[in-house]
């Protein structure tokens, strides 16, 4: 099993490339203003729900995609944990 900390920089990393992140934001920055992120572009949530299923090969019930899902790094990695054994 992966560590935590280990699947959250990874999420980090791909969010910088998939995202529309300003350059001078730093991980810290990210991490505050993840929701944020989220909401400047309607089907930015839609299409990371959609990369990390097929990435970790799992389906995330509707229910864990919610406002917590898109605040933390960290309660993200603990759903993609909770529904794949075999992370990274």
């Amino acid at each position: 099993m992966v560590i935590p900390e280990t699947l959250e920089s990874y999420l980090l990393s791909e969010l910088r490339a998939r995202l529309p992140v300003p350059q001078l934001f730093t991980d810290e920055l990210i991490r505050l203003n993840l929701l944020y992120l989220f909401s400047q572009d309607d089907s930015a949530s839609l299409q990371w729900v959609a990369f990390i299923e097929s990435r970790f090969e799992i389906s995330i019930p509707d229910h864990e995609v919610d406002y917590f899902f898109f605040s933390s790094l960290e309660h993200m990695a603990a759903v993609i944990i909770r529904h794949s054994p075999a992370v990274l």
